[in-house]
This record gives structure tokens, C-alpha cells and sequence, in this order.
């Protein structure tokens, strides 16, 4: 079940102002980030069942249980209502202490894919591993040379189509991933790109999870990807799947590398 397929219930800002900053003590609480950030931290773990809590973004108050499974990620709503009560599935809680208590037994819930038990709390405090969990070596590069910066020097270019930022259209732009940047044009004879993404703060790239990326309409085109940045996630997607699966495959590789070098490369 997916927040935003269920409808909002009477809840209140000052309530959830109240709670979050309750929350803060709890090394699971994550704050404020959207469920691709979520979904990208979860996959830090390989265990299915680990969890966090986390503010919910966007038009609605309250919070977000989101819980790694074996292949995917499930967001589930925390209410806060008017009456200074935390809903949780069928349970309500009058206090901090009853919810957090509520997770110190293992607690199972229904998913689109089957049941999933809460196992382990993802801690903020704990040192993450690489966004994909592996070493990886310069023999994921091997057409390509080093830049003085040792970061390696992959260049990758092609048609994408993506979806604005403030208005949520769909657009065909000329993308070039040219080392540790990510260009793209209006088209392939522009000069001056629209925009220059560092690839060396992006926090991953994923499928998109959900129907959050909203296709466009007649879409026809590959599997929609998600470059997930702290401040904003980039939807797009190639002109038929073996397109999109290339550009993701591609993105990986020189994420996994910045993510395992990022130390060096700081220094540098």
C-alpha cells in the first residue's frame, strides 16, 4: 500500500510539528525526505524488513513507515488526527511512548507482494554502505580513461524524455553523461545545456517505485528511471526499454564508483 493511495484523514500541522520534534530522539526517525530518498537509504540494506520512520512530505501531514522488501520498497501512513492521536493501521496511540513501544515487538504487514515482518530499525547514526552495497573496481570502466581527478571519464549520450520539475509535462531532450556530470539540451545541435547535474551528490538511481512519475499520456517508451538528488528526484526514460535499461545500467556504474571513492575524491 502506497501513502498516497490511501485518503487523508483530519490531521493537524501543529500536531505533526509536535510529534516530529518528539520524534527527533529516535536514531530510525529520518525527518523530512520523499519516499525515493527513503527507497534509496532502504536498499543500503540487503534484509528484507528493515524500516524507518519519516516525515511526510508535500500536501499532507503526518508520518511514513517505509520498509525494504525482497525486491521493492512499501510506504505505510502514520495519521496524526485532531485529537493529538497517532494512527498506525487499525491502532491508535495517545502518546509518543505507546507508538515507539508498539515496534519493539516484530509487527507484520500486508503488502501488494505478500506479508512483510519489521525486523530491523534503519538507524541515521549507523554508516551506510555504497547505494548499491558492492566494491567496485576500474574494470567496470574498461573503455575508458582516467580524468586528473580520477574520477573515470565515461562519456554516454542519447535522447531521453523527462518530466519538468514545476510543470509536469513530458519533454524530449538530448542527454550526455560526460564523466561525474550529467548534461542535457534542448536538442542535439544546442550548445548550452538547460542543465549540468554532479552525479557526485546524487544519491542513486533507482526504477521509478510507483506511480509518482506519472507516464505521460500515448506513452510508449521504456521503463521510467528516477536520478534521486536530496532537493529534487529527475524522472525520464529512453525511447523503448532496452534504452532506458542501457542509461540506468550505465548511471550505476559511475554512481557505485563516486559512492566508493567519494573519500579520495574529497581530498582531492
Amino acid at each position: 500500500m502506497q501513502v498516497e493511495d490511501v485518503l487523508p484523514q483530519p490531521q493537524a500541522r501543529t500536531h505533526t510539528n509536535l510529534f516530529h520534534s518528539c520524534f527527533q530522539h529516535l536514531s530510525w526517525y529520518h525527518g523530512e525526505v520523499d519516499h525515493n530518498i527513503a527507497e534509496v537509504m532502504l536498499r543500503h540494506s540487503d534484509e528484507p524488513g528493515t524500516y524507518l520512520l519519516r516525515r511526510r512530505t508535500k500536501m499532507h501531514e503526518g508520518f511514513v513507515i517505509s520498509v525494504r522488501l525482497i525486491h521493492s520498497v512499501s510506504h505505510f501512513p502514520v495519521y496524526v488526527t485532531n485529537e493529538k492521536k497517532i494512527v498506525f493501521g487499525i491502532h491508535q496511540f495517545t502518546s509518543v511512548d505507546d507508538f515507539v513501544h508498539h515496534f519493539d515487538n516484530e509487527i507484520v504487514l500486508g503488502t501488494p507482494s505478500g506479508q512483510v515482518s519489521l525486523k530491523r530499525k534503519y538507524n541515521k547514526n549507523v554508516p551506510s554502505p555504497d547505494v548499491y552495497g558492492n566494491i567496485v573496481t576500474e574494470s567496470c570502466f574498461p573503455n575508458s580513461a582516467q580524468q586528473g581527478n580520477g574520477i573515470p571519464q565515461i562519456s554516454y549520450e542519447g535522447y531521453l524524455t523527462k518530466q519538468g520539475g514545476r510543470v509536469k509535462n513530458w519533454k524530449r531532450r538530448f542527454c550526455k553523461l560526460d564523466g561525474a556530470e550529467f548534461k542535457y539540451f534542448k536538442d542535439i545541435q544546442e550548445r548550452n545545456e538547460k542543465k549540468c547535474l554532479d552525479l557526485k551528490t546524487c544519491l542513486g538511481v533507482i526504477w521509478d517505485p510507483s506511480r509518482y512519475g506519472k507516464s505521460p499520456r500515448k506513452f510508449n517508451g521504456g521503463r521510467i528511471f528516477c536520478l534521486v538528488f536530496k532537493e529534487r528526484t529527475y524522472h525520464m526514460y529512453g525511447d523503448d526499454e532496452i534504452a532506458s535499461e542501457k542509461w540506468k545500467q550505465i548511471l550505476e556504474k559511475v554512481l557505485v564508483f563516486l559512492q566508493t571513492h567519494r573519500k579520495t575524491l574529497e581530498h582531492q
